[in-house]
């Protein structure tokens, strides 16, 4: 879950004692966008008129988005008052935001180190440890969040997502139910329950806590992303379909929101639309390898050969071992003509170690037609080994026996072949 962390805060006071309020806005990168807000209230170390003024300034540049002033002013702060916890959680959430990812865990930990029982510095840490991937240094900082405030919504929502992650499902179930108990108006929680239902296979349940989740938040993209998912699933393509056109238009440069819409307009034969999202989910993540896949496949079924071979070719790019590419580009070899390029592809697709039958009977079909009869012969069989009740491995290699002279295993092959796909036709 990654975060582009904003901030707010603000010093008020209350009688004799001197308090600030955090607010900590995170907004997940790229694919979610879903506000996140904790309040956190604290008692402060009392420091010199000096430094409430620099404190006042860095709210002030804060909230006008002048980072660097603001980061200017904190370090003024700091300087005045080393021992302060909140300077540095609050300078912590600036460096965040300026990309600067280890200068922030290291003011999160050093206010941890000052005020070990300040739980924004845990939760903050948590945050920013969970995008560079330390799963388990994250949870251990929202548990000690839990520990110290046992009543902190967002912090069981926190932790029930790494669960989810580590795959953890009844952990993070507890921990999602836990969370929407101390605040049933919390969508998040909705929404990443519904993802662990849907995990688990409970559908139904699923797509109740995403229609709750909507309901709580119109525009939370996640929720529509995670039921259009659900719906797609259940066969439900038109309701997917509607989903994913609200998930872009609340994030227009989502990438895989057009790629999804666009693999379901291809799986309803609408082609035009479908290339349509999907040149769109390319010119937005070049990388997005299964935009080329799907792609590829509508150009190919509007007799585009080489715009498929274009895009199988990125696609291996992309994922060098994605086996399916190199037998599809096998194959839109073979339909232009270019059989050694197929038969190379096809002979990368059995070096991947994939024993699938149709694999053989293809590399078979391309030495046929090379005039490698026996190389043909070799490979139906092993294709029939492979795959005892493939059909159409009889049907060819009844042919190329027949083109041998052997007239007699040609027969017996045929046969086979009217056998199976008579089975077929019973079975349909």
């Amino acid at each position: 879950m990654n975060r582009i962390v904003v901030f707010q805060i603000s010093p008020v006071s209350c009688g004799l004692s001197d308090y600030f309020t955090i607010t900590i806005t995170a907004s997940l990168m790229k694919k979610t966008l879903c506000l996140l807000a904790v309040s956190l209230l604290i008692t402060a170390s009392a420091f010199g008129d000096a430094a409430d003024i620099y404190f006042d300034n860095a709210h002030q540049c804060q909230n006008s988005g002048d980072l660097d002033g603001a980061l200017t002013n904190l370090n003024k702060v700091i300087e005045l008052n080393p021992g302060y916890a909140l300077a540095y959680v609050n300078r912590g959430l600036v460096k965040r935001a300026k990309g600067d990812v280890d200068g922030a865990l290291a003011d999160f930990t050093q206010a941890i180190q000052f005020k070990p029982g300040f739980f924004g510095a845990y939760y903050s840490r948590g945050g920013l440890r969970q995008d560079k991937g330390d799963l388990d240094g994250a949870l251990a900082d929202y548990t000690k969040v839990i520990e110290l405030n046992p009543s902190l919504a967002q912090a069981y929502d926190e932790r029930g997502h790494l669960k989810h992650i580590k795959r953890d499902l009844d952990g993070a179930l507890a921990d999602f139910n836990k969370a929407i108990e101390l605040n049933p108006k919390l969508a998040n929680a909705y929404d990443n329950r519904g993802a662990v239902k849907k995990a688990t296979g409970d559908l139904d349940g699923a797509l109740s806590d995403f229609n709750k989740a909507i309901e709580l938040s119109p525009n939370l993209a996640n929720a529509y992303r995670d039921r259009a998912s659900a719906r797609e699933t259940k066969r439900d393509l038109e309701g997917a379909l509607a989903d994913y056109t609200k998930l872009i238009e609340l994030e227009p440069n989502l990438a895989q929101a057009y790629d999804n819409r666009g693999h379901l307009k291809y799986v309803k034969r609408d082609l035009e639309g479908a290339l349509t999202d999907l040149n769109k989910a390319i010119e937005l993540n070049p990388k997005l390898a299964n935009a080329y896949r799907d792609r590829a496949s509508i150009r190919e079924a509007k007799r585009d050969l080489e715009g498929a071979l274009a895009d199988y070719t990125k696609l291996i790019e992309l994922k060098p071992n994605d086996v399916p590419a190199y037998n599809n580009r096998g194959l839109a070899k073979k339909a232009k003509g270019d059989l050694e390029g197929a038969l190379t592809d096809f002979n990368k697709v059995i070096e991947l170690k994939l024993d699938l039958g149709e694999v053989y009977l293809n590399r078979g079909l391309t030495k046929f037609a090379k005039g490698d009869l026996d190389g043909a012969l070799a490979d139906y069989t092993k294709a029939i080994e492979l795959k005892p009740n493939l059909a159409q491995a009889y049907d060819k290699r009844s042919i190329a026996k027949k083109t041998k002279g052997d007239l007699a295993g040609a027969q017996a092959d045929y046969d086979k072949a009217a056998e199976l796909k008579s089975r077929e036709t019973h079975a349909r």
